[in-house]
């Protein structure tokens, strides 16, 4: 725990640290400056000057510095900082002073750069003697608020509600329900606040992606592709967008894509029907077939996407650069025969083959207000495959297919013992089309029970398998939720 008394910060030179990692270990220099030293030593103006210019650094492309702890990582601008070699005292210290006076972030504006040494060294103090207070944050706000010091912004454990709290990140904690359901929560907020022209921050959505991403490649069994059969009409749009991304992030897994291309692909696959918040909701919903003036208003939705990535996400030019590009290209087809019609000449990039791929999956297997069943997985695989190689990537599709096997995880299988079964694993053999599942036994109320997990690969001595398929269907049919029978 860092005390009064603790040493000045030792890393292993400001050369070896990242930006965010100078930042840190100037301001604890400069909460151990502010212990020894008054205003007017010339060791104070080199402090301040170094803090200063960290901040300086941070805040190019942004309209403020946030620093944000969750469950004891800190991240910077959305972007979490890593624990390495090097960088453990400054991390363990920092994490230390915020814990023990309660604060789980603060948020500086570029006003500071304007401060005078003095205002800087008087924050330090505060922040120093709030030790000693029973409300630390609040104590240190009364404080600010009185000295005019109007460029910082506290914040403390508690102070948002529970709801508005990201899931923890790791995996014992962070099951497939709550992540979803976080997600979708985020998604939600995100897309009201643009619908409104209001100004947005990808900060949550980031930590959403980056959440998913570690539930992703933590668990070989995919039950968080599984919470994507829990649909509602009212809310198509964005447990779309949540089912695409998690998709995608699938499919990048298994070509390799390695962690930090894993969240900007999550959150492009989040993003990428933004445009379709300013659509007429009658004109998303609409039971019949689209007029050619509705279908051409409907097309816009790629390109307003990218539209409301630049206009309304509080985010450097840089970092909206990484996900306008596959929004925008997702139905431009493979064969670049698709919309918006732009003349666009140029390889579809990888991001937008891999959602294209997950946007129409999951599109044919919802059931919409036009179409009141979704197909069954296998049905909407096969209808994707005579599209390989003109909307979709063939090899990315294949990659996809191989990936879900013949019968998806969450299909529903009748046998030939007339006995319905869940898909629960992927084949672990040869027979694309032997998956494993569970039995469900009807339970006299209109639902089902979990029974024994079998593989359909099994034989007698024979050579004959024990059962076999006889039909497939969406669960949605039988008002089955999948994630409540694999989880």
């Amino acid at each position: 725990m860092m005390t009064d008394d603790t040493d000045q910060p030792k890393a292993s030179g400001q050369s070896d640290l990242l930006p965010g990692e100078i930042f840190l270990s100037s301001v604890l220099s400069l909460l151990h400056t502010a212990r020894i030293y008054q205003a007017d030593n010339p060791q104070v103006d080199a402090t301040v000057k170094t803090f200063l210019e960290s901040i300086s650094r941070l805040l190019v492309g942004h309209e403020e510095l946030i620093l944000h702890l969750e469950n004891g990582r800190f991240y910077l601008q959305e972007e979490r900082l890593p624990r390495r070699k090097g960088n453990e005292f400054i991390l363990n210290n920092m994490l230390s002073y915020f814990m023990d006076r309660g604060i789980t972030g603060l948020k500086i504006f570029p006003s500071i750069i304007l401060t005078s040494p003095e205002k800087i060294l008087y924050f330090a103090n505060t922040l120093n003697a709030s030790i000693r207070q029973e409300l630390p944050v609040n104590w240190m706000e009364q404080r600010f608020t009185t000295s005019r010091i109007d460029w910082v912004e506290l914040s403390q454990e508690g102070r948002e509600s529970a709801d508005d709290q990201p899931e923890p990140t790791s995996p014992e904690k962070n099951r497939p329900r709550k992540v979803y359901a976080y997600a979708l929560k985020s998604v939600k907020e995100v897309a009201g606040k643009i619908s409104t022209n209001q100004r947005v921050g990808i900060r949550k959505a980031a930590r959403m992606a980056q959440t998913m991403v570690e539930e992703v490649l933590v668990h070989e069994q995919p039950l968080l592709m599984a919470m994507g059969t829990i649909r509602a009409f009212d809310d198509y749009t964005f447990t779309h967008s949540v089912n695409v991304a998690i998709m995608s992030l699938y499919i990048g897994k298994e070509i390799g894509l390695p962690k930090n291309h894993l969240e900007r692909l999550g959150i492009c696959g989040l993003f990428h029907d933004l445009g379709k918040v300013i659509l007429p909701r009658g004109l998303l919903n609409k039971p019949a077939r689209l007029s050619e003036d509705e279908f051409s208003e409907l097309s816009k939705h790629s390109l307003d996407s990218t539209r409301l990535i630049i206009k309304l996400l509080s985010s450097p030019a840089k970092r909206k650069a990484e996900f306008l590009l596959a929004p925008f290209e997702h139905h431009l087809k493979f064969d670049l025969s698709g919309y918006p019609d732009i003349g666009w000449n140029y390889p579809i990039s990888l991001f937008g083959r891999i959602i294209a791929i997950a946007d129409v999956y999951d599109a044919l297997t919802s059931a919409r207000v036009y179409r009141k069943e979704a197909l069954s997985p296998d049905r909407a695989l096969g209808m994707m495959l005579k599209e390989s190689g003109v909307v979709f990537d063939p090899v990315l599709l294949k990659v996809f297919i191989n990936m879900l096997g013949v019968y998806p995880v969450g299909t529903v299988l009748e046998l030939d013992t007339g006995e319905k079964a869940l898909v629960s694993k992927p084949p672990s053999g040869k027979n694309m089309d032997r998956p494993w599942v569970v039995t469900l036994t009807p339970d006299g109320r209109g639902g089902y029970i979990r029974g024994q997990e079998i593989n359909l690969a099994d034989q007698e001595s024979s050579g004959k398998f024990h059962y076999n398929v006889k039909s497939s269907s969406h669960p949605a049919r039988f008002n089955i939720q999948p994630a409540q029978f694999l989880s």
